[in-house]
């Protein structure tokens, strides 16, 4: 969500309602006195005009009168131009498709989440931002011939990363509650899944997608070597519950890419931060956690992930994110 600075926090999610969840994207602004934004319609890819949209999504109101919040909020949010910053991401998933296609694919969908390098010089308007520093983790060596679950997965930018790095099956799993984040945040009526199916489209991505909650990632039964999972454990209610079922999905030696909200306590403190709704970002009433490096050790070990890795902690824009890799025993 976008903070006090103007950073935007990553809301794709895989979360049910118990749980929380979001995510999010950009484009073109409109033409005064032109047509509405299009958007895309399932597989098929087909554009049309997006039907007139709710400044709240259902229950948003309702949900700040029965928590005693205040129902006053922020306006509506501009979507931001794209920045050199997401660009360099964006490369290294280049897509080179024809200048037509890409600006075809670009302007189908409302709003982009992820920014997508379509063709030289022809960016989606992704309104993630500073994600560069979850690059370190996501080389080539880590995906080379393993199977490969995204939870929370929005666009997709980063399942199909695993697929261009050499992973041998990928499957995206999100349960689309992005969509109401969209509606309250921008004002934008975005189709589900939108940007991860104009994707697949446009490169013939193998990328299975699920319409699915985090927490039902059981369902699928079967194991995963890699699991990532990126902006989603501190919009949860139950941490444990959650990363318990991640880890209950990882092959023998498989691990848990995590990236999530951090913490300003000392790294050592063995404790979680616990925020009210609407504390971290405004229109956002799901961020629950914060996360220190030892509280998420601990995390970990209470699932029975006892080798857990703390590779990075940044400040983006004021707000802490911590990134670790959570590993399965043999």
């Amino acid at each position: 969500m976008w903070g006090p600075a103007g950073m935007l926090d990553d809301p794709r999610s895989g979360l049910s309602r118990r749980s929380g969840s979001l995510s999010s994207m950009p484009r073109e602004p409109r033409r005064r006195g032109g047509p509405r934004p299009t958007m895309i319609s399932g597989f098929a890819g087909a554009c049309h005009a997006a039907p007139p949209c709710a400044p709240f999504p259902d229950g948003f109101l309702t949900r700040r009168k029965a928590l005693g919040m205040s129902i006053t909020v922020a306006a509506l949010e501009l979507i931001p131009e794209t920045s050199a910053a997401e660009q360099l991401v964006a490369d290294a998933y280049a897509i080179d498709a024809s200048i037509e296609d890409a600006a075809r694919v670009r302007d189908c969908v409302p709003l982009w989440f992820h920014t997508f390098a379509l063709a030289p010089g022809v960016y989606t308007r992704g309104i993630a931002r500073d994600h560069g520093y979850r690059l370190a983790v996501l080389d080539p060596e880590r995906f080379a011939g393993r199977s490969v679950l995204d939870v929370g997965a929005f666009d997709g930018f980063y399942s199909f990363l695993a697929e261009r790095r050499g992973a041998s099956r990928v499957v995206a799993v999100d349960n689309e509650q992005y969509v109401d984040w969209v509606a309250a945040r921008f004002g934008v009526q975005l189709a589900p899944a939108a940007g991860f199916h104009a994707i697949a489209q446009l490169t013939g991505s193998q990328v299975e997608y699920r319409q699915m909650d985090g927490f039902a990632v059981r369902d699928l039964k079967e194991r995963f070597d890699v699991v990532l999972c990126f902006g989603i454990l501190h919009r949860v209610t139950d941490p444990i519950a959650f990363l318990q079922t991640l880890a209950d999905v990882l092959a023998p030696g498989g691990e848990i890419v995590l990236e999530t909200y951090g913490s300003k306590l000392d790294a050592d403190t063995p404790a979680i931060e616990l925020r009210e709704p609407g504390d971290v970002y405004a229109r956002d009433d799901f961020t629950y956690w914060g996360f220190p490096a030892e509280g998420l050790r601990r995390l970990g070990r209470t699932v029975g992930l006892h080798n857990v890795e703390v590779v990075d902690e940044v400040l983006i824009d004021g707000h802490p994110r911590i990134v670790a890799l959570m590993r399965a025993a043999t």
